[in-house]
């Protein structure tokens, strides 16, 4: 073969190499890209990575860690990233007055957590220096790993108080709190003009009525005081006592030395006063919360037909699957069973309020037409509890009821818990369709609920308006509220929020810990009660068996 002959194969095999090179050199140039990528996203698949952990826990009981100073951002995503795996109730052995930090240890996000831009921080010390002019009393700098921020202020419901006192010119004395005694519901005064702090509290939990909220901080208040709640047995994974009936069996609730009368009960049970007086004294407040019927409907048949659906509500879903809401309003029937073993207590959405504070059940369509009988009912609530709570007016509620029992302004903060996630299916977020022939059709439905909403709506209403100040102290209240939930949602530089004294609350601090305890789930509230009850109780039998 000739020299001209060889060259054009020397070429080709030339460009073929070449070819080769270029392709294993942009292959790595690529996995290069890649690695770089995935270490610059590094901060972003780690929740991720969490969330893959195993579960025990079905995900809607999963607990909201919307507290922790680490997350930043969060809100609606809470949600969307609940991370339970990362909450392990160990016993605490030690000291029954402080919580075990192993309880709310986490690993932190690590590595990139955003720092807040210059702008930010004068802000923030805007804030501190207005909050620090406009105080009446000059409140002591912060100490380090303490926040004073400005409180906001909030607009009131307009409407309620046509004859409140503060709107009179009311102008209290800064330099003391407000006497419990200047207030004038709840029990008497004890002997020193004091009202005191009641720590025996039975309280009827109704569906979708802002219970959880509620039963959050009782059990918080419980559980800072060594209190003994009634809750669920040991083995028994639910929250709840009983959906279907109002007996209490012995052993399907928790532990409890013989003979002594338990001091609280916020979980779910049809409430009889009989079967409740068997585990409560007879002084203990007895407390209920209504809402709107038609909001507590809607909510109910969101939430459950979701999350835990009886075999009627997911019929009525499957004939109503693009419009379960408006379905729901035209055919109520479609999502209830009238031949459920339980009778109504089988549904959650038939006059369910009423249900749950115990109506006779039997022959329950009649007692819709029987006006005679749901008045006796309605009267029969009235004798067997102290204070009806009114869930649409929800910080109301809470200063009328801080009064009644004398409690202070950090027993009764708060931040919202238990709410449907709507997101999950967009079926759930279309608006109601309320004409006027389906209210009419609505309120036959739910005839007595709406009845005994409006008797004690009007009771409400009116002792508002003759509390004496309330407006101010309600004011003062949404300030603080605000305050210490901006605190635990947005606040990931301090670990004590410092909340002066003022006329209305003494000086006190929320710390990271309490907004944690505030953002838990009620499945891992109600789970935290009972591991710290039963510890208690496991301590005692000790010091007697060493005693003995």
């Amino acid at each position: 073969m000739t020299l001209e002959e060889q060259s054009p194969v020397k070429e080709s095999w030339l460009k073929r190499t070449l070819s080769k090179r270029k392709r294993i050199l942009i292959g790595l140039a690529f996995l290069a890209a890649i690695i770089v990528f995935i270490e610059l996203i590094e901060v972003d698949l780690y929740p991720l990575r969490l969330d893959k952990s195993n579960h025990s826990e079905p995900k809607s009981q999963r607990a909201s860690w919307q507290g922790h100073p680490q997350q930043k951002h969060l809100g609606d995503k809470q949600a969307d990233q609940k991370q339970s795996s990362l909450i392990k109730l160990t016993q605490d052995n030690s000291s029954q007055n402080q919580l075990n930090p192993k309880i709310f240890s986490r690993k932190p996000f690590d590595k990139k957590i955003t720092k807040k831009t210059k702008s930010e921080k004068l802000k923030r010390e805007q804030s501190v220096k207005d909050y620090s002019r406009h105080e009446t009393t000059a409140p002591r700098p912060p100490e380090q790993g303490e926040a004073v921020a400005r409180l906001k202020y909030p607009t009131l419901k307009p409407g309620l108080y046509k004859s409140d006192p503060a709107q009179q010119g009311f102008q209290p004395k800064p330099e003391r709190v407000m006497r419990t005694q200047d207030q004038l519901t709840g029990p008497h005064l004890d002997s020193a003009g004091q009202k005191p702090e009641v720590r025996q509290i039975v309280f009827a939990k109704v569906h979708k009525a802002a219970s959880s909220t509620l039963q959050n901080i009782l059990l918080r208040f419980a559980i800072a005081r060594n209190l003994s709640v009634l809750l669920p047995a040991r083995k028994k994974s639910s929250t709840t006592l009983s959906d279907r009936g109002s007996r209490l069996i012995p052993k399907e609730i928790i532990e409890h030395p013989e003979g002594q009368p338990f001091d609280i009960l916020c979980n779910h049970i049809i409430y009889n006063q009989t079967e409740i007086s068997r585990y409560f004294r007879d002084s203990a407040v007895r407390v209920a919360i209504l809402r709107e019927p038609l909001k507590q409907t809607l909510s109910a048949l969101a939430y459950f037909t979701q999350y835990y659906p009886p075999a009627s509500m997911a019929k009525g879903f499957q004939k109503h699957p693009d419009d379960p809401i408006n379905g729901f309003l035209n055919n109520p029937s479609d999502f209830c069973d009238p031949n459920d073993s339980a009778g109504p207590a089988g549904s959650y959405i038939n006059n369910r309020m009423s249900v749950d504070l115990g109506i006779d059940r039997h022959d329950f369509e009649s007692t819709k037409k029987n006006m005679s009988k749901i008045q006796a009912f309605i009267k029969q609530v009235e004798k067997q509890f102290n204070i009806i709570l009114i869930a649409d007016y929800f910080d109301e509620s809470m200063i009328l009821l801080r009064r009644y029992l004398g409690w202070s302004m950090k027993d009764i903060i708060y931040i919202k818990v238990n709410t449907a996630n709507l997101n999950r299916n967009p079926v759930w977020r279309r608006e109601p369709i309320v004409t006027a022939k389906i209210l009419e059709s609505f309120h036959r439905w739910q005839r007595i609920d709406y009845e005994l909403y409006q008797h004690f709506l009007h009771q409400f209403q009116e002792k508002i308006r003759n509390e004496p100040h309330f407006v101010d102290e309600l004011n003062a209240y949404r300030k603080v509220k605000s305050t210490v939930k901006d605190f635990c949602v947005n606040d990931n530089k301090h670990e004590v929020l410092h909340i002066p004294r003022s006329t209305w609350t003494a000086r006190f601090e929320v710390s990271k810990r309490t907004c944690t305890l505030m953002t838990l789930t009620e499945y891992y509230m109600v789970a935290l009660a009972k591991e710290k009850q039963l510890n208690r109780l496991e301590l005692s039998r000790k010091r007697l068996s060493k005693n003995n």
